[in-house]
């Protein structure tokens, strides 16, 4: 009997003794720990305009009216619409390329103007120009019917390659009367090298 009263005073004994030991413990402060960061920043560019630095870019709409037999140029007239795009990279390394994909004709109903750059004859044509300054391929230097593929490339640079591109239309005699629409959709990648 006497030994269970003892095994039972000893069990509640360590019981007490851990709440103490717990409240010590909090009280000091004595312990600590850290928490260490590490954060890597990849090459990558942006791609941004109409004055915007924070890497944004707003999408461009252009029209005109064009009478037959004479050349129209499509280019922005707003302070958006005629800013140039500007591609931005955090390094000197690698390679910027742009892509345009969309349209090959303009198309009023069954109507259409095909991409070309003629700017006379009996056949209508639309072109596209770059505008662009930094790079290092561009197949539109010159106005030239749009073909989906390449549209330039450029060597990545923090201070930006820009390019505004802008669209020629010229409409023959007999071209029928309408609105004639499309879109071109350019996409930039980069690929450290």
């Amino acid at each position: 009997m006497k030994k269970s009263i003892i095994a039972g005073a000893g069990v509640a004994a360590l019981g007490f003794a851990a709440l103490p030991f717990a409240g010590v413990f909090a009280a000091t402060g004595s312990t600590e720990f850290t928490d260490n960061l590490s954060v890597t920043v990849n090459n990558g560019c942006t791609l941004e305009n109409g004055g915007n630095t924070d890497g944004t870019y707003v999408d461009r709409s252009f029209s005109k009216n064009i009478s037959v037999g004479t050349v129209g140029i499509l280019e922005g007239a707003g302070a958006t619409d005629s800013a140039a795009i500007t591609i931005k990279c955090n390094t000197t390394s690698g390679t910027v390329t742009v892509t345009s994909s969309g349209s090959t004709t303009l198309n009023s109903g069954t109507d259409t103007i095909a991409a070309g750059n003629a700017t006379s004859g009996s056949a209508s044509n639309w072109a596209i120009k770059s505008n662009a300054e930094n790079a290092a391929t561009d197949p539109y230097v010159n106005y030239k019917g749009h073909e989906a593929g390449t549209f330039l490339t450029a060597t990545a640079s923090k201070s930006g390659t820009t390019f505004n591109p802008s669209y020629q239309v010229y409409v023959a005699q007999g071209q029928p009367q309408g609105t004639y629409t499309g879109s071109v959709t350019y996409t930039v990648s980069y690929a450290n090298s």
